[in-house]
């Protein structure tokens, strides 16, 4: 039995990510210099749950605050990261709590949040039943379909009236599907990093090579300055799912909440925002903003 070195890791903050990303990295930065003791960062399949508490290397963590930074679609589903994030919940302040970033994660349960709290969202369907789903894509005339979790736009895909086999398909498949009323965008929608119930930075995502305005998907970040109802729309959206912070897209004249993230990079907000992203956000988390 190893009886020497510390065997508990003191820190203020613990951030959570699966990679140093830019974003990840930019916070890390700001923490760094605005802290008294280095942050720690921690790739959630690399944490241990025991009688003791978390583990990491063999040493028990013990920090005051944890950030989730950025998780992967399957954590969301994992025992293991359910039992370290809600584990670490117990006792520290965590940011996002994981029942929040799973809710927002899964657009039917975050769909109907939204809907039942009064903030507008496109129509959607979430259903195994061919005959629901046929009848709304009818309804509709062009739906998007989304896997329920995911993030950047990967899986999406457009389905019409005219895609009868496609959607037979997709029915076929062990999961429920997400079909979503397809909102003309003009070639842009927007998107609202809120934290602390307030709004911290926001931009224009324009189309690029395809339909999909996602930066992952080759979109266009510019400078947006969203109205005072838009705000309100984003800040309330992100109270309604339980998170501290999160990325708001909307859609249809802006009215529209498309999806929230609740894990969300900003490298493209910072391109165009009038402010250090990641300075803000650690003010807020720090309950100094």
């Amino acid at each position: 039995m190893d009886h020497g070195g510390n065997r508990e890791i003191h820190t203020e903050a613990v951030v959570i990510s699966i990679e140093r990303d830019w974003s990840t990295d930019s916070l890390m930065k700001v923490m760094e210099a605005r802290m008294k003791s280095r942050p720690v960062l921690l790739n959630p399949d690399s944490v241990s749950v025991a009688e003791g508490g978390l583990v990491y290397s063999g040493r028990k963590i013990e920090p005051e605050l944890v950030i989730v930074r950025r998780l992967k679609p399957s954590h969301l589903q994992s025992g293991l990261t359910s039992s370290v994030l809600r584990g670490l919940e117990e006792g520290c302040k965590v940011i996002n709590r994981f029942q929040a970033i799973a809710t927002a994660a899964n657009k039917g349960e975050s769909s109907v949040i939204l809907a039942k709290r009064g903030i507008p969202v496109p129509r959607f369907l979430v259903t195994r039943d061919f005959e629901e789903a046929w009848r709304f894509v009818r309804e509709e005339g062009k739906v998007v379909q989304k896997p329920l979790y995911g993030f950047q736009g990967v899986g999406l895909r457009i389905i019409t009236s005219e895609d009868k086999d496609k959607l037979i398909d997709q029915i076929g498949s062990s999961d429920p599907i997400y079909l979503q009323s397809y909102i003309e965008k003009s070639g842009w929608d927007g998107r609202i990093l809120v934290a602390g119930k307030k709004p911290v930075a926001a931009m224009k995502r324009i189309t690029g090579n395809d339909w999909r305005t996602n930066l992952a998907r080759g979109g266009r970040a510019k400078p947006w300055k969203p109205s005072q109802k838009t705000i309100n729309i984003a800040v309330q959206a992100v109270d309604a799912l339980g998170l501290d912070y999160g990325a708001v897209d909307l859609v249809g004249d802006l009215k529209l909440v498309m999806e929230i993230n609740g894990t969300p990079g900003w490298r493209g907000l910072q391109s165009v925002a009038e402010v250090n992203v990641a300075e803000r956000l650690t003010e807020i988390f720090l309950g100094e903003g």
